[in-house]
């Protein structure tokens, strides 16, 4: 006796027939395999799988999506955090120590001309090129110094044409001092906010929080000889390590350079050379000079005296022109009333006796003048000196005050104020 059976799927009775061993679902159509043994009804395979791919995929719970979330948000914080951690450490570790010396002991064995193998070997790993300078730090302890960048600018050399030192603290007053011992006269160049000493187109400057020692190529004269510039830097970076980093003193030839020509030398100066030849003459007598073309020639020395800062010659626009000016301008420890008076009784003893003019009477400034017979001659001012030919003196010929000129240097030379 067949047993009744219902479908599996919708529960609706099934009549199969005797010894029958499928049947189809009169109501919902579902394919029904009887299993005699236990005279049952379940699905046949295709029905079932057929059921299983159209059941409906369960949508996530509430609780499922925040478990997602969170485990998403966790991997998120993490990569966050060992990104974050990596920045970090670039941005604060130390740099690479530069042969474990501090870095006064290292700047002291700097030579301008080293390679760029000696570099590396100096500073080892703590030497990094880029962008067209060297730049090498330095971090040990107490030591002052923080910082040095190093460039090669010289055209037709390697040297090393500028160097700036940045220091954690820097005793100025201290280094000035000793600058002063063997280069006591600062050329031209003051700032408010640094002390500089300066001759021709090299300049070393000291500030409360670097040191800066620089090739200065707009007053590099056109025809000017870099191998003499770099002879002038040498000197200058050997003064620099002897005044801020307790090096070796300065050699007598070096201090030359630094402190340019003596007024004895200066007097030397050929003042027969036409206009033609000023600048190569002037150059090959003092090359810590310098000269410009400018309505004819003139030429700039600085001076290493304590009475005279720097000499301008100037050659007038015009064919076989002789030299027709010199301006000797004084110290600025040396201007005023008082110190010119004193000069003018050192020339007088020379030049004869004075012409006293007074330019300003509100503030008491006046001229001293010698006069010579073509409207020339030598005036003294407070700051500078004058020797000029008259407007009637040939071209082509010396300004009579040249056949003069070393007494007059003599005389300043040992005049005392």
């Amino acid at each position: 006796m067949v047993k009744a059976l219902k479908c599996p799927n919708c529960g609706a009775p099934l009549a199969p027939e005797a010894g029958a061993r499928f049947i189809e679902c009169d109501y919902c159509g579902h394919h029904v395999v009887i299993d005699g043994s236990s005279t049952r009804a379940r699905p046949a395979p295709r029905a079932r799988e057929r059921a299983q791919q159209e059941r409906p995929t369960p949508h996530a719970t509430p609780h499922m999506r925040s478990q997602g979330q969170k485990a998403l948000i966790y991997v998120g914080t993490v990569i966050a955090g060992l990104a974050l951690l990596g920045v970090v450490y670039v941005l604060t570790r130390p740099p690479p120590e530069a042969k474990g010396r501090p870095g006064q002991e290292l700047l002291r064995e700097l030579e301008l001309t080293a390679s760029q193998s000696e570099l590396e070997a100096l500073f080892g790993s703590a030497l990094r090129e880029g962008g067209g300078k060297y730049t090498i730090d330095f971090r040990f302890g107490q030591d002052s110094i923080r910082r040095a960048e190093l460039s090669r600018g010289l055209p037709g050399s390697q040297q090393i044409s500028k160097v700036t030192v940045f220091f954690n603290r820097l005793d100025r007053a201290a280094v000035v001092a000793r600058l002063q011992e063997l280069a006591p006269h600062r050329h031209r160049t003051q700032t408010a906010n640094s002390d500089r000493v300066f001759t021709g187109d090299t300049v070393l400057d000291v500030s409360a929080t670097n040191l800066s020692l620089w090739h200065w190529d707009s007053t590099h004269p056109a025809n000017g000889d870099y191998a003499k510039c770099g002879e002038r830097l040498g000197a200058y970076w050997a003064l620099a390590r002897w005044a801020a980093f307790d090096g070796e003193k300065p050699t007598a030839e070096q201090l030359k350079l630094i402190n340019g020509p003596t007024l004895e030398e200066i007097a030397t100066l050929d003042g027969s050379v036409t206009v033609e030849q000023a600048t190569d003459a002037f150059h090959r007598q003092l090359p810590a000079g310098w000269c410009r073309t400018q309505a004819g020639v003139t030429c700039v020395a600085d001076v290493g005296d304590e009475l005279i800062d720097e000499v301008r010659w100037r050659w007038p626009n015009g064919l076989r022109a002789r030299v027709q000016e010199a301006r000797l301008a004084l110290r600025k420890a040396h201007h005023g009333a008082e110190a010119q008076r004193t000069i003018a009784g050192c020339l007088n003893p020379l030049l004869g006796e004075s012409e006293e003019l007074v330019i300003d009477y509100v503030k008491g400034v006046r001229n001293f003048r010698w006069k010579d017979d073509v409207g020339g001659g030598v005036v003294l001012g407070e700051r500078e000196l004058v020797l000029s030919a008259g407007d009637q003196a040939p071209l082509d010929q010396p300004g009579a005050w040249v056949e003069r000129f070393p007494k007059i240097v003599a005389a300043l030379d040992h005049c005392k104020l």
